[in-house]
């Protein structure tokens, strides 16, 4: 279970740069976003919202 945040993270970030979409983000960012999530702290929507937040 531990790791499935952050694979589910790698995939996300690797999934977008195949697709031309690069981010600028800190660490702290990234880890805020999955947590928040996996916490039921953020929804679905927060989380889509997040990448487009911080393209490039």
């Amino acid at each position: 279970m531990d790791g499935n945040k952050r694979i589910g993270a790698h995939i996300m970030l690797v999934f977008l740069a195949l697709n031309g979409m690069e981010l600028s983000y800190t660490q702290q960012e990234l880890s805020n976003i999955i947590y928040a999530v996996a916490a039921g702290q953020a929804s679905a929507a927060d989380f889509l919202q997040w990448p487009i937040h911080h393209q490039n």
